[in-house]
């Protein structure tokens, strides 16, 4: 008895209406953005003559993935602006409203940062760190070395001032025109010591 072949079997593949082509994707786009078909349909690189620009523009926007597509960019672009907007207005009210203090312990020492709240973290403009050496006896050689026994740190601040003035403005608390262009400022700078082993 002759074995029969194994003929590979074909995989069906089914797709939920056709495919965009690269040029109603870009189509998409452009009306997403600026809401006249005609000009998108020319941009978008499309050939035209008869029928016109327009009219081959309004067909296209009847195609019911035409619709969708241009639905998801809006609705992609309108979250997209609500993140940024809503990080914006975060950092800005936490930049003129969160205490300063919250990086000193009870002594009044410098908290080391990983100790300091996550809210300043917006309100700072730049962090130097100085080492506190001393020279110590070396024990194999007998000689002197220098050893790290602390650090100094020089913490900058963004000014609350400017914060304030830009949330009171995009509020309508105060107009443009009462606070102008917001001066560039020299950053508030706080120091203090720690010890290493905090660290």
């Amino acid at each position: 008895m002759a074995k029969r072949k194994a003929t590979p079997r074909k995989l069906k593949h089914k797709t939920v209406g056709p495919e965009l082509s690269l040029r109603e994707i870009r189509f998409c786009q452009l009306y997403a953005e600026t809401e006249n078909a005609t000009q998108s349909y020319v941009d978008a690189g499309f050939s035209h003559g008869r029928p016109t620009a327009g009219q081959l523009a309004f067909r296209l926007l009847k195609k019911v993935q035409i619709r969708e597509h241009i639905q998801d960019l809006r609705d992609a672009a309108c979250e997209s602006a609500k993140i940024t907007t809503a990080k914006i207005a975060r950092s800005l009210s936490q930049q003129a409203f969160t205490d300063r203090r919250a990086v000193f312990d009870t002594q009044g020492r410098m908290k080391p940062p990983h100790q300091w709240p996550k809210e300043l973290a917006a309100c700072i403009a730049g962090i130097e760190v100085d080492n506190l050496e001393e020279w110590k006896v070396d024990t194999e050689s007998g000689g002197r070395k220098k050893a790290i026994v602390g650090y100094r740190w020089k913490v900058k601040f963004e000014r609350s001032t400017e914060a304030k003035k830009i949330l009171a403005q995009w509020l309508g608390m105060i107009g443009a025109e009462a606070t102008g262009v917001v001066p560039q400022s020299n950053p508030l700078v706080v120091g203090g010591e720690a010890d290493p082993s905090a660290l």
